[in-house]
């Protein structure tokens, strides 16, 4: 009987310990594929381009040169945008136009427009 008792608390602890070995698997390869398509350069979703390029050109004649885009972490973007005007803004004022785009991290160029229309 001590032996079958023996036995069982052998049992239970081998699965326990294997039980707590497994457990941050999952979590470990969640955490891979998320930091895999950020490090592999994911673009966002198309709306959110898109609501970006709306905010911005918004402003006067201000159009969009360039604009980039990125997934740093689920959810989470950061953009680079390059705009041109004839009266253009301080960087700070494009900021402001997408403070509710759901960007952790903007980096706005300016630039001089002297063509007919901005483009």
């Amino acid at each position: 009987t001590s032996a079958l008792l023996l036995a069982g608390f052998a049992l239970y602890m081998a699965v326990e310990s294997v039980t707590r070995l497994m457990a941050p698997v999952p979590i470990a390869f969640d955490g891979a594929i998320i930091s895999s398509s950020t490090l592999l350069d994911r673009q966002a979703p198309e709306t959110v381009r898109d609501g970006i390029r709306r905010s911005v050109e918004s402003l006067g004649d201000t159009r969009i040169a360039d604009l980039h885009v990125w997934s740093i972490g689920p959810g989470l973007f950061a953009a680079e945008v390059a705009v041109v005007s004839h009266e253009p803004e301080e960087p700070s004022a494009y900021k402001k136009l997408l403070a509710d785009a759901g960007l952790a991290h903007v980096t706005v160029e300016v630039h001089l427009c002297s063509d007919e229309p901005c483009s």
